[in-house]
């Protein structure tokens, strides 16, 4: 390969790189339309930590689950937001910066991981641009929830194990132990699938794994078992880390093995990737109708899983045969996870599926393209390189053209779509803003709403972190959600339709649609007591109503 040739590639990548970098940072701190509930815990989490090496429940430099909501969540990425909002302060944006960062880093390295896997820059080069054009990636890296770093982590440990064996390195066999270790601390699919997926590199690469050497496995198994042990005991052995996996999983209820088989078939659905998503607002960012795929990845999806097939069909160890078969049961392996939870396709528990994707589209396309090039021989070298380029143009445009659409819909459509603004709880930093505001003015204030309103007055109030630990009052359940009962003059739970009755409207907030979303009502209750109360649109309208 030539300099020349060498340098455009680098060229491209760059470009992929800044390409991917501009997608997910546009209006970051304005799409999605406002903080979820888990960006807002992640991000205040990672500010408390930062000023006091505490969670805001005061537990000491939680590396292995945070309490959170009473679900004990997987600590990577709040520990990755740490330094972002240490640095910058905390907001919307800064929180989600950390995200996007994370999945900006995905695309280099999927770049490495092709090269590495098949020995063709030319898939690492297209693996990385459909990482950064990809909508759902996009989507991905502009939301920040533990499972948004998944497909980064993924690629990480899959780019670790195989120039561990392809270099025959310990010391890189290490490297991917830490990276499977950090991998099982980003979202609770990941303490499955890791190891499944460290499995299936045992099973391809034994001959390979065995000339590392003894001590080189032991260091390895010793370091993974340092950094994930304390969280596999965090989820199986204290009451509070099973609370998520109990409300959501499938086993252990009676289901024969068809229904098993029947929820890992969801996860490749091509009516959820290609044609409507799953209806979830916060994990299909696309138009009604459309999947999280782009339709126009299809031809190059199906080719590159035809190739990666017949590859990993071959016998003998050869240079691409095996890492054919290690990309292969790393896909066929991404459902078990999910499939052992409720609703499928949850595609949050899914989400470690978009790199493996990249990958198989990028081979089908390098595919399709020597394909073109041997049909192509026949004709004089000018006409082999028009057809190529118009091939190549051709192909530039309906991807373009699909999404130019995709990308609209999300950056303009989505904000406005009531069930995205009902998801990401359009109104909550309104409403917190407007009570720290005035709290003065008030005895009390009360916030009526789920068990996570709380955290929206920590985050966009910035509250101070060290009296948050000593003062937050929580009633703490196992197996299902804190309950968070109030700090200082504010209280969070349920009012009396009688007390909000009582009380004159103060304020509505709207969303860009124009509807009420909530409703700050204040004055003096019957106790003569001045209260501020603010809560949904329809709970004080259904309070306010006269009885039948």
């Amino acid at each position: 390969m030539t300099r020349a040739r060498t340098d455009g590639i680098t060229v491209l990548l760059l470009l992929a790189i800044a390409v991917g970098l501009a997608l997910r940072v546009f209006q970051l701190g304005e799409i999605p339309p406002a903080l979820n509930q888990d960006e807002a815990v992640n991000g205040y989490d990672a500010y408390s930590i930062a000023l006091t090496g505490r969670d805001h429940h005061g537990h000491p430099l939680p590396v292995f689950g945070l309490e959170s909501y009473g679900d004990w969540v997987s600590p990577l990425l709040t520990f990755l937001t740490v330094p972002v909002v240490g640095l910058f302060g905390l907001s919307v944006a800064s929180v989600r910066a950390a995200t996007a960062i994370v999945g900006v880093l995905a695309i280099p390295a999927v770049y490495l991981l092709g090269v590495e896997l098949f020995r063709r820059r030319g898939v690492g080069l297209v693996a990385a641009w459909y990482l950064a054009i990809s909508p759902w990636a996009v989507h991905r890296g502009r939301f920040a929830i533990p499972p948004s770093v998944v497909p980064t982590m993924v690629v990480l440990t899959m780019l670790a194990i195989v120039w561990a064996v392809r270099r025959r390195s310990g010391r890189m066999a290490i490297v991917a132990a830490v990276a499977a270790g950090l991998t099982t601390a980003a979202y609770p699919t990941m303490k499955l699938y890791v190891p499944l997926l460290l499995l299936s590199a045992l099973l391809v690469f034994r001959h390979e794994v065995i000339q590392l050497g003894r001590r080189a496995i032991a260091y390895a198994v010793v370091v993974f078992v340092l950094i994930a042990g304390p969280i596999y005991y965090l989820s199986l052995a204290v009451p509070g880390g099973q609370t998520r996996w109990q409300q959501v999983t499938v086993v252990g209820k009676g289901h024969p093995p068809a229904f098993f088989l029947r929820q890992y078939l969801t996860y490749f659905s091509p009516r959820v990737f290609l044609l409507e998503g799953n209806n979830h607002p916060g994990q299909t960012p696309t138009p009604v109708r459309r999947g999280v795929e782009l339709l126009s990845m299809v031809p190059f999806l199906l080719a590159g899983g035809l190739w990666v097939l017949r590859a990993a069909s071959r016998r003998g160890e050869h240079v691409v045969e095996p890492y054919a078969r290690f990309l292969l049961l790393a896909l066929l392996l991404y459902p078990i996870p999910g499939a052992l939870t409720t609703p499928t396709p949850h595609l949050n528990r899914g989400v470690h599926v978009i790199p493996l994707l990249a990958l198989f589209v990028a081979v089908g396309a390098v595919a399709l393209a020597d394909l073109l090039a041997r049909l192509l021989r026949r004709v004089a070298p000018a006409w082999q390189r028009r057809g190529m380029t118009v091939a190549a143009l051709m192909v530039t445009a309906v991807i373009g053209a699909e999404l130019v659409t995709r990308y609209r819909s999300y950056f303009v459509d989505y904000l406005r779509r009531p069930e995205v603004l009902r998801y990401f709880q359009y109104g909550q930093e309104q409403a917190a803003t407007y009570a720290l505001a005035h709290q003065a003015e008030y005895d009390s204030v009360w916030f009526v709403g789920g068990n996570q309103t709380y955290m929206y007055l920590l985050f966009h109030g910035r509250w101070a972190p060290d009296q948050v630990q000593r003062t937050l009052r929580v009633r703490r359940i196992p197996g299902t959600w804190n309950q968070v009962e109030g700090i200082g003059k504010y209280s969070f739970g349920s009012v009396s339709p009688g007390t909000i009755a009582g009380l004159s409207l103060v304020q509505t907030i709207r969303d860009p649609n124009g509807r009420a979303t909530w409703e700050i009502r204040g004055g003096r209750s019957a106790a003569g007591e001045r209260t501020l109360v603010i809560s949904s649109a329809e709970v004080t309208r259904a309070a306010s109503s006269p009885g039948p």
